[in-house]
């Protein structure tokens, strides 16, 4: 599949940030993650630096979500980087944009094999207490992801959460469709365990990215464009089923489950979660997204990941 939006340029970013900042921009380096926006580090003649994130025309949502969840977010002492300037229009630039603070470090994905244990541990008890603090959120009406408690895009029950990722995967995946069956078969068979899940708030991309780590501790997190209601486990059999596609130990991973005090249906519903993200990893293979390249993969992480999603069968 092709980008998502116009295509957008590290001169975009040097633009908004002198406008923004008020000073001349030397360069600016995009950040490799991320699938749907544009996101740069751009460097000033003083050595300062900012973030600055660009949305294609059809991301004007995202980043009014981005801009509302951050405001609920800030009192509850979530670690965000702050915000200079940061709007959804798309009158000022021809593009929704944010300006914010560079947070020190980098995602936990690229240094995670550098981490020790007691390391990852620790950054797991604070990772779990920083989902318990977003759960004393008020609940949702419905489930899934929104861009505010008004959003109609909300479901009726967590299991159509499940297997609208499913559809998803199926649809942009090649070959994938009796694997998606597979999955989806189970998911059905545990509706009743699933589905009692009431629609708490949970932050559903802090897993190998965007929780950025600097000297082995958290600096921060970004890239909120959306809260998740529902299970906080999702969260976690996400960056369980990347850890075990690129070959990583699960340290954090174990940590983050008994800070969590993880039962035995937690653990089944999580099993049933990693087995859904492991298709949903494997259906990224030759997408494009918002990059020049199609997303490859190594055979041993492919077979790694179709391990996890034939798990439950």
């Amino acid at each position: 599949m092709g980008r998502t939006g116009s295509v957008i340029s590290s001169r975009h970013a040097l633009r908004v940030a002198a406008r923004v900042c008020g000073k001349e921009p030397v360069r600016a380096t995009r950040f490799p993650t991320g699938f749907h926006h544009w996101v740069y580090e751009v460097t000033f003649q003083d050595g300062s630096r900012v973030v600055v994130r660009l949305g294609g025309p059809d991301a004007t949502r995202h980043f009014a979500g981005a801009l509302y969840w951050h405001e609920v977010l800030t009192p509850l002492g979530i670690p965000l980087p702050r915000l200079h300037v940061g709007s959804s229009s798309r009158d000022e630039f021809g593009f929704p944009y944010m300006v914010m603070d560079r947070l020190d470090g980098t995602d936990l994905g690229h240094v995670y094999r550098q981490l020790t244990t007691k390391q990852l541990q620790a950054l797991a008890v604070e990772v779990a207490a920083i989902q318990q603090a977003v759960a004393s959120l008020p609940p949702a009406s419905g489930y899934g992801y929104a861009t505010s408690y008004s959003d109609p895009a909300l479901l009726p029950a967590w299991t159509d959460v499940l297997e609208a990722n499913l559809n998803c995967s199926e649809h942009r995946g090649t070959g994938l469709g009796a694997l998606c069956r597979s999955v989806r078969t189970q998911v059905r068979k545990r509706a009743a365990l699933l589905d009692v899940i009431p629609p708490r708030a949970f932050l559903h991309d802090i897993t190998t990215k965007n929780l950025i780590i600097a000297d082995g501790t958290l600096s921060g997190i970004v890239d909120i464009d959306t809260m998740a209601f529902g299970d906080d486990l999702y969260t976690a059999a996400l960056t369980n089923a990347a850890l075990l596609k690129n070959g990583h130990h699960t340290t954090y991973m174990d940590a983050w489950l008994a800070a969590r005090h993880t039962d035995t249906d937690d653990l089944e519903r999580f099993t049933v979660y990693t087995a859904v993200f492991a298709v949903d990893l494997l259906s990224e293979i030759g997408n494009t997204f918002n990059r020049d390249n199609q997303i490859t993969m190594q055979a041993d992480a492919r077979l790694r990941l179709e391990a996890l999603a034939s798990i439950l069968a």
